[in-house]
């Protein structure tokens, strides 16, 4: 159920940012990313027993996804590889965002 959560708010974070792209490559690059995690998605529901999401994506926000997420990675285990340059920790915090 979590990887399956993380792999429907990437697809919906790809789609919701589609828009946003100017450069035809990069846009091709994200909508094949997009469509492969929800490929994950959808196997990954099925093998919880949950139903396949709709036949259209949802796309989020970036602060959607963000707020989505956070508590998801809070929880995760301090040694699990979530880390930012220099091997730090990264905090989804607005202030601390990559982007």
């Amino acid at each position: 159920d979590y990887f399956q959560t993380l792999e429907e708010l990437g697809a919906a974070a790809y789609l919701g940012q589609a828009g946003n792209i100017q450069n035809k490559d990069l846009l091709t690059a994200a909508v094949s990313i997009h469509n492969v995690e929800g490929q994950h998605a959808a196997v990954l529901a099925d093998l919880v027993g949950k139903p396949v999401s709709p036949a259209f994506a949802e796309a989020k926000t970036m602060d959607e996804v963000v707020a989505a997420i956070t508590p998801i990675l809070s929880t995760a285990p301090a040694d699990w590889p979530m880390t930012g340059r220099g091997g730090r920790r990264r905090s989804m915090a607005p202030s601390n965002r990559p982007f």
